[in-house]
């Protein structure tokens, strides 16, 4: 029996055999020819299946080779001159950016310095010290209205 697909071709010498067996069986000549072709069409979809694979891999293979070479050419010298600008210990962008705010002499201590300065009227110890004073003002002359009221 010969049987043939798009790209496949298959030859039994044992087709007579089972053309007599299926006779037998009383399956018909018709449900064995589609069982053929099915399996045809599996054994060809497997075969493209391997064939998607291998370019799968030349192409991630053909990537791998791109990515190092980049990599061997990108000037490491300068990646770690821009590294060492930025996050050098005393000379670095990030730590002097760091001690201009969270310094002793920083921003950040300016800001609290001010804020809480008690010589200042405008600093928050300042105001408390105001309101406060004018609280105890005002309770020393509520107490002196009722102190003079009861004698």
């Amino acid at each position: 029996m010969r049987s043939s697909s798009s790209t496949l071709t298959l030859h039994d010498p044992d087709a007579r055999r089972v053309r007599r067996r299926a006779a037998r069986l009383t399956i018909e000549p018709t449900l064995i020819e589609r069982a053929l072709r099915i399996g045809l069409t599996a054994l060809a979809g497997r075969g493209r299946e391997r064939q998607r694979r291998r370019r799968a891999s030349r192409v991630s293979s053909r990537l791998l080779a791109q990515t190092q070479v980049v990599n061997e050419r990108a000037p490491r010298g300068l990646l770690r001159r821009r590294f060492a600008r930025t996050f050098a210990d005393g000379d670095g962008r990030l730590p002097r950016t760091l001690e201009r705010f969270l310094g002793d002499r920083g921003a950040l201590q300016g800001y609290v310095n001010e804020l809480f300065d008690p010589a200042k009227r405008d600093s928050a110890i300042g105001r408390m010290r105001e309101l406060l004073g004018r609280y105890s003002m005002a309770t020393r002359r509520a107490s002196r209205r009722c102190s003079t009221r009861r004698a």
